[in-house]
């Protein structure tokens, strides 16, 4: 366990870190004091889908969703990992971000993927589900046909798609957020075919971050 300087931490981000108890991360970037986040409105969305965060996604959030105290449209962490065990619930945080940042941001575009393009939209789906079940569906439109798929914000117009991990399926797109689960599940070849298709992507999009999930 590495020891962490928590003294330095702001009041509001030593409460999430103390919340941890003993499951506090082996390694997490500090949270810079009173630098913007996302943690709060993800907090809110999350509640309404009914999977309202643990200790550890609380902080997980507070960190991945920080933004540079010099210049707020940046995230501080453009590219970023999560690496937890099996079945801790990191699709949750994930899915929280892209539909929150969906629901309070203008004209955004995410993209999920996964092992395969079938298990992306079967997570795609689960959060459709969700939605669909949920005070937020009247506010979101969802098109379910194969190849199509998308969930769209009216208000907004953001909105938030399964891809295959190929190194073709953003062809055309300019993604704002891109989220990476099941990462241990790809070759060298893959995740560099992958990044290709991400990164160059991404590049004219001051606002954006990559979320690798393992």
């Amino acid at each position: 366990m590495i020891e962490w300087d928590v003294d330095e931490l702001a009041e509001d981000d030593r409460a999430l870190w103390d919340a941890m108890g003993a499951a506090v991360p082996a390694f997490s970037p500090m949270p810079a004091p009173g630098a913007p986040n996302e943690l709060r409105a993800v907090e809110v969305i999350c509640a309404r889908l009914g999977t309202p965060l643990l200790p550890w996604q609380r902080w997980a959030v507070r960190v991945v969703t920080e933004k540079r105290v010099d210049d707020p449209r940046r995230y501080r962490h453009p590219d970023v990992t999560v690496t937890v065990e099996r079945q801790s619930g990191k699709t949750t945080i994930v899915r929280g971000i892209l539909l929150t940042r969906a629901i309070i941001y203008r004209h955004r575009q995410a993209f999920y993927t996964a092992q395969t393009g079938k298990d992306a939209t079967e997570r795609w789906s689960d959060l459709v589900q969700r939605v669909e079940h949920s005070a937020l569906k009247s506010g979101i439109r969802v098109r379910k046909a194969i190849g199509t798929q998308r969930m769209v914000v009216v208000n907004t117009e953001s909105r938030l798609s399964p891809f295959a991990p190929t190194s073709e399926s953003l062809h055309g797109y300019t993604p704002h957020d891109v989220a990476v689960d099941e990462l241990f599940s790809f070759d060298d070849a893959q995740g560099n075919d992958l990044q290709g298709a991400i990164k160059p992507a991404q590049q004219t999009l001051p606002d954006r971050q990559v979320i690798w999930l393992s």
